[in-house]
């Protein structure tokens, strides 16, 4: 959902690429993600955890959705930024998710309702 990379555990990316924080008013969109993770937190500590991470598969099937939705747009026909073309070398892929903000508080409200289950690895460390 942008908010979070497998590999870095605890580590939590405010209005981040794969957000939909170009397309949406970044300060709400910034709000919304911190009570997001606010809500995580307290659940992580009220279930006795202490350490989530995002999944490399779950990163995967984010970044395509991030395609599917960018397709949906005349964005593929530009030369922008939003399709990585300032970076030389760069392929070509959607930075941000077009899907709207009501799709992607659908998704943030679901990993919530699954108690993170699907797309995290879930630990108690030392």
């Amino acid at each position: 959902m942008g908010l979070m990379s497998a590999g870095f555990p605890n580590l939590f990316i405010i209005n981040a690429a794969g957000s939909p924080a170009p397309l949406f008013q970044p300060i709400i969109l910034g709000q919304e993600q911190v009570e997001w993770v606010g809500r995580l937190i307290k659940w992580l500590d009220t279930n006795d955890l202490n350490c989530i991470e995002a999944t490399a598969d779950a990163e995967d099937r984010w970044g395509g959705l991030c395609e599917e939705a960018v397709a949906e747009t005349l964005f593929p026909l530009t030369e922008s930024w939003y399709l990585g073309q300032n970076v030389p070398g760069k392929a070509r892929t959607g930075l941000a998710y077009f899907g709207g903000m009501v799709n992607y508080r659908q998704y943030l409200t679901e990993a919530e309702l699954d108690n993170y289950s699907s797309d995290f690895v879930l630990s108690k460390l030392p």
